[in-house]
């Protein structure tokens, strides 16, 4: 009775120990995308080429999921929907959307506010709408 309890002790620390080493192995690019995750990020902030122009985006809604996104209203500067992939399996502070926008982030210690800076080229886009595109963007978002 006793080496059965011992085994089933034994079994139960082996268990907790690898769940332990499973979650400190836990990669930083995983880390940063669960916290990316899992609710729609508000801008508060909009700048284009150090203009102001968060009115124009008020309403605008971006939901960041497994390596895609969706926005509402995302104006000029945003698709509808598309993917996004860390360039590199080291880098955490940087993603590179489907249109090959290169996009630095900082997200805050608490997983609250979430500030992105991007460059659109000129010529950026070859299809539909381009009066304004063009420029050096900061977008700041917060969520809940």
């Amino acid at each position: 009775m006793r080496k059965n309890l011992l085994i089933a002790v034994t079994f139960t620390s082996l268990l907790l120990l690898q769940a332990a080493c499973d979650k400190e192995n836990e990669s930083a690019q995983q880390s940063i995308s669960k916290k990316l995750t899992g609710a729609s990020w508000t801008p508060v902030e909009v700048k284009r080429d150090g203009v102001n122009i968060t009115t124009e985006y008020t309403s605008m809604r971006l939901t960041i999921g497994a390596n895609t996104y969706s926005t509402t209203n995302g104006g000029l500067a945003w698709a509808s929907s598309g993917t996004w992939a860390f360039p590199d399996s080291s880098t955490t502070t940087t993603i590179l959307r489907d249109n090959a926008v290169l996009i630095n982030l900082v997200l805050s210690s608490d997983a609250k506010t979430l500030d992105m800076d991007f460059v659109i080229a000129e010529r950026q886009y070859t299809t539909g709408r381009m009066t304004g595109l063009e420029g050096v963007y900061h977008f700041r978002f917060t969520r809940p």
